[in-house]
């Protein structure tokens, strides 16, 4: 009966035991949980900085305040959503986009701790900005280069453009595509007067 007695004692130091240690736990979960909270809020307002300032240099027509939706983290343009603020397709709808997407790379970028990749594929931006004069297109320029030169070695653009201004072709390495020079280079070309469009007849003389 005394060993009996002897192991409820054990038992009971045991249990308490690991009750010390699920509350030691505990404690640690939520500190952790805290410290997530915390960071997750400062990345976020750094990203709406990070958003408003490329939407001010930008100078994205209309655009009054830039941030970032905290739950669905889309972009909030003057208070609302950018898809309920603007015509789908547009310019501007092209401009909004792409400083949200290099602001989500500004931010990983200073942020080495955040599993984001660095790196951005934009295709023809100048036509897609549907602009009439190429000042929207040269504050996105300028903002890449900045990007760029600031992370030399950690990020990568690749933007595929007609017609890019001489001015901004000493900050990129340059490939052009015409006919001598395909896109695919294994694929021969046969000239604009020889391309017959899919579903159009053939011309016969």
């Amino acid at each position: 009966m005394l060993r009996q007695w002897d192991r409820v004692n054990d038992l009971e130091n045991a249990v308490q035991e690991l009750r010390t240690q699920q509350d030691r736990l505990q404690a640690r979960i939520d500190q952790a949980t805290l410290a997530l909270a915390l960071r997750r809020d400062e990345i976020l307002d750094e990203i709406s900085e990070e958003f408003q300032a490329a939407a001010t240099t930008l100078r994205i027509p209309g655009v009054q305040t830039a941030a970032i939706h905290r739950t669905n983290y889309l972009p909030v343009l003057n208070g609302k959503v950018f898809s309920d603020l603007m015509p789908p397709g547009g310019g501007m709808m092209t401009a909004t986009q792409l400083a949200y997407w290099t602001s989500l790379l500004a931010v990983a970028l200073r942020n080495p701790e955040t599993p984001y990749p660095a790196f951005l594929l934009i295709d023809t931006p100048r036509l897609a900005l549907n602009t009439p004069n190429d000042e929207l297109a040269a504050a996105l320029y300028r903002r890449l280069v900045t990007l760029a030169d600031a992370n030399q070695r950690k990020v990568q653009f690749i933007v595929a453009d007609n017609n890019l201004p001489a001015e901004y072709r000493s900050h990129y390495s340059e490939i052009d595509f015409d006919y001598d020079s395909p896109t695919v280079s294994t694929i021969h070309h046969p000239g604009l007067a020889n391309v017959r469009t899919i579903g159009k007849p053939a011309e016969t003389s």
